[in-house]
């Protein structure tokens, strides 16, 4: 694993004289490509915590709202780290894997969350549905420990942080969604 951070890798791999200039330009274009992105997404985000703020405090005895603050707040520190990624004394491209696992784990149980609640209301409060939407959230919950422990961060050709894990994961994750 590289423990280097965005900023680090992006100059190392730019002052490389072994490569040509379009190498390099292409690699600067996908760099600022990437931060504008996410720079927009970012202000996307601000809006949307902000309101699920507002909708928690208007609805302070309700899930949903909890629900949804939870999943605005795992996207938007996502993106912070991902921003954070190419400035010099940012993360590392394995702490990014891990913050954005992290957070795409978090933001599925707050959703299986929401999902079990109306459904236990809309049954009149039926046990059986609160214990099979409990043991969905415990599967997803080991799925994410096992992937969570599997995957690692590494730097593609453009000196893009990409995540690695083992080619049997996607059958794990297509045996969950079925299940």
């Amino acid at each position: 694993m590289d423990y280097r951070t965005g900023a680090e890798f992006v100059f190392d791999h730019l002052t490389n004289m072994d490569r040509t200039v379009v190498e390099r330009q292409a690699t600067t274009r996908a760099m600022y490509a990437f931060i504008v992105l996410h720079a927009i997404l970012l202000v996307v985000f601000i809006n949307n915590f902000i309101r699920s703020v507002a909708l928690t405090i208007q609805c302070r005895n309700k899930l949903t709202p909890l629900c949804c603050l939870v999943n605005s707040a795992s996207g938007l520190i996502y993106l912070l780290s991902v921003l954070l990624y190419f400035s010099p004394y940012g993360t590392s491209c394995s702490c990014l894997v891990t913050i954005a696992h992290a957070a795409v784990a978090i933001s599925g149980i707050a959703e299986y969350v929401y999902v079990l609640e109306r459904a236990y209301t809309a049954r009149r409060h039926r046990w059986i549905i609160l214990l099979v939407g409990l043991l969905f959230i415990l599967v997803r919950i080991i799925y994410c420990a096992l992937l969570w422990r599997l995957m690692q961060g590494n730097y593609d050709d453009t000196g893009m942080c990409v995540a690695g894990f083992p080619s049997y994961t996607p059958y794990i994750r297509s045996a969950h969604d079925i299940g």
